[in-house]
């Protein structure tokens, strides 16, 4: 199966589109069934316009090749932890094929994962999501569809059982079954009676409004008809879906009143995460971006930009900072991003009092594990000063082999990029903080020459291969030739 092209997924903006995807009370079609091949990314639905309380979450890894987009609505707290949850299983169903032992442990698999989403409503009290589900790996089973709805006045979802009575689903299922054979599919079974419920389920979950006031069964190759045959969509009008719904059902299908919606050209912007871990810095030449003193104003922003550039960097976070910028940290965490400590206020931790230095890091670390539910893996003393016998939070003491000067060059951020790119060596680990807007303006043409250089960006523990140590010093991963050594401080 080779990979097809997305229809409409939803991080794409839909300018041309004015559809509010919404029913409208009473409206039908004249044919009771129509079936339409979903080869080449055709859909039968009307695409719903883009809501505006939507966010795309992408995670991806390089190793198996594999990709998850799925939605997260702002505000809907419950329904995104339900939607995280079952991409979570999908992604525990689905990988570990990916993956076959060998004389040098797991290696990957060829093949591909992909489950990509598209908005199929959007009113005022549902907006409806189709997850599709595919993959080329070994042993992979048939595609999936699977249908998620946002009861945005409770802020949960609405599960398919909840919209389809039990008598309604087997009606569904009996529906689609004569609408294919009608079209000359091969099936698994001549009716409902002798489907699995396992199909049924399927039939059930596949399942959205149309935009037409209907609905629309959307199934995957394998799943009733034959596999090997084209993925399919059978198409009912509402007169005839009505009596299988539940009430809860038959809300979702008439609600007509268009939800809030993006502008015209703007996009739903997306969030990438990634696995960590996933780079051996000792055979690969790899940088680490860090960031200092946020989170800032303009820290959004850079998380856009490293996110553009499917990128991650470490945030070396200060106290004083989180209060009004939780979102914005849980986000860092959210995007796989490495957090450390910068202590709470920033004092130059040789100079104040043992106790003094232990608040310092109890304050910063309950505050970040109380935001982002982890507590900090790597700690950054403020100014770089240390001593042997300074508290340091149980962590790793991370410094910096590159420092860019960023605060001083908040006028000319020409040269926080000059500084960050032109003398770079494999294992350094680069300093800027996420407080300067220059600085975060200037992020995504470092990021970029140094790709250019052939440098790989990751995160201050995969510099190490994750093998950093409490109660020792870092400035650069020395292993690499090349490399820049820094005598440690034995202050």
């Amino acid at each position: 199966m080779s990979r097809r092209p997305r229809a409409a997924v939803a991080s794409a903006a839909i300018a041309a589109l004015l559809l509010s995807g919404c029913a409208s009370n009473g409206t039908s079609r004249e044919a009771a069934a129509q079936v339409t091949a979903l080869a080449d990314g055709r859909t039968p639905f009307a695409a719903a316009a883009e809501p505006a309380d939507v966010l795309g979450q992408r995670h991806e890894s390089d190793s198996p090749d594999y990709t998850l987009r799925f939605p997260e609505v702002r505000g809907a707290e419950a329904f995104n932890r339900k939607i995280s949850d079952f991409v979570s299983e999908l992604r525990r169903q689905r990988l570990p094929e990916s993956e076959s032992s060998g004389a040098g442990g797991k290696k990957p698999v060829p093949g591909e994962y992909e489950l990509d989403w598209q908005v199929t409503q959007n009113c005022r009290s549902h907006v409806s999501f189709l997850l599709h589900d595919r993959s080329t790996l070994p042993g992979a089973g048939p595609e999936a569809y699977y249908t998620k709805v946002l009861d945005r006045d409770a802020g949960t979802e609405i599960p398919a059982a909840e919209l389809f009575t039990k008598a309604g689903q087997r009606e569904l299922a009996t529906h689609v079954l004569e609408a294919l054979r009608r079209k000359g599919y091969r099936t698994s079974a001549h009716d409902a009676a002798h489907l699995s419920s396992v199909q049924v389920e399927a039939i059930t979950t596949g399942t959205t409004v149309d935009g037409h006031g209907g609905l629309v069964t959307h199934l995957g190759s394998g799943i009733v008809n034959a596999r090997g045959d084209d993925s399919v969509a059978v198409s009912f009008t509402g007169d005839q879906a009505r009596d299988w719904l539940t009430a809860a059902g038959r809300e979702w299908l008439n609600d007509s009143a268009p939800g809030p919606q993006l502008k015209a050209g703007q996009k739903i912007p997306e969030h990438v995460t990634r696995d960590r871990n996933d780079v051996d810095c000792a055979e690969t030449k790899c940088v680490a971006l860090t960031y200092d003193d946020g989170p800032g104003e303009d820290t959004p922003q850079l998380l856009d930009a490293l996110a553009a550039e499917g990128v991650p960097a470490t945030f070396f976070v200060k106290g004083t900072s989180i209060a009004g910028n939780e979102a914005t940290l849980k986000r860092i965490a959210e995007e796989g991003h490495e957090i450390g400590s910068h202590t709470w206020n920033h004092p130059q931790l040789t100079k104040i009092s043992r106790s003094a230095a232990e608040r310092e890091h109890a304050r910063i670390n309950g505050a970040i594990e109380k935001v982002t539910g982890e507590k900090p893996t790597v700690f950054r003393p403020p100014y770089g000063a240390f001593a042997k016998g300074v508290p340091d939070g149980g962590l790793p003491s991370i410094i910096w082999s590159l420092d860019t000067n960023d605060w001083q060059n908040k006028k000319a951020p020409e040269k926080t990029v000059k500084a960050a790119t032109t003398d770079v060596r494999p294992g350094d680990i680069i300093l800027m903080h996420d407080i300067h807007k220059p600085s975060v303006e200037a992020s995504p043409q470092i990021i970029a020459k140094l790709k250019e250089q052939g440098f790989t960006l990751v995160t201050v523990s995969e510099l190490f291969g994750g093998e950093l140590k409490p109660g020792q010093s870092y400035y650069s991963d020395e292993r690499k030739e090349g490399s820049r050594h820094i005598p440690r401080w034995a202050g």
